[in-house]
């Protein structure tokens, strides 16, 4: 389809020249990232999520995270985007679907070697969604006024100060999700997956090409990464 081309080729195209963006340009890219990631998901909501969308999506996503020369370019900007403009887009999406969206990331946890790449899907992905669906939002607007207002010194306006403290506490909050049976499901698996070998890819990507598709499911996790994906329920 047009879209999925078209899609692919912003990836592309971008992950390719990112470390050539200049600062006087770089928050217009970061918008483009933000808007074709709204716009992708948008799509795909209005054709029902269709599998094989899902399952494109998330092998990009994949492909990309994985790659240890990119590791730290674009995809730190996805992990930017991807939860804010899915709750715009979507925040009744079923468990099931969030739990497909979320393991290009649960996946990069377990397996990069990127501290700064690991870092980024902790802090922009995991938590914000584990701690805005177990906590109840916060509606003090008034002290959180006060607070800003010892911050800027009185300079801004009211409503200016109203629009960071909406900004600053922003809870991505999707209904269907539930903690418990998502770390049942995601989370403890991907923690007690085998350790990660070089030699164990190698004997996948083998399989793979072989016609043996259920392997290329089999989860790894590199042992360093484990307390990590431990810790994002406990």
């Amino acid at each position: 389809m047009r879209q999925k081309a078209w899609f692919e080729a912003f990836l592309y195209i971008f992950n390719k020249h990112w470390d050539k963006v200049d600062n006087f340009r770089i928050d217009k890219y970061l918008m483009m990232v933000r808007y074709m990631f709204h716009d992708c998901l948008k799509f795909f909501k209005s054709t029902g999520y269709a599998e094989e969308d899902i399952e494109w999506l998330c092998d990009h996503l994949d492909e990309l995270m994985s790659d240890a020369e990119t590791a730290q370019g674009i995809p730190l900007q996805i992990c930017d985007v991807f939860l804010p403009e899915l709750c715009k887009v979507d925040s009744g999406v079923s468990l099931v679907l969030l739990q497909k969206l979320l393991q290009p990331f649960l996946t990069a946890l377990s397996m990069s070697d990127s501290a700064v790449l690991k870092e980024r899907i902790r802090i922009r992905i995991f938590e914000p969604l584990l701690e805005s669906n177990v906590t109840m939002p916060d509606s003090s607007d008034e002290s959180s006024d006060e607070d800003l207002t010892q911050v800027d010194g009185g300079k801004l306006s009211k409503r200016t100060r109203k629009e960071v403290s909406k900004l600053i506490n922003t809870k991505y909050v999707f209904p269907a999700f539930n903690i418990l049976i998502y770390a049942e499901n995601a989370i403890f698996p991907q923690a007690s997956a085998k350790p990660y070998l070089e030699k164990d890819q190698e004997t996948v990507e083998a399989e793979t090409a072989e016609g043996e598709e259920e392997k290329k499911d089999e989860l790894f996790i590199r042992e360093e990464n484990r307390e990590t994906v431990y810790d994002l329920y406990y």
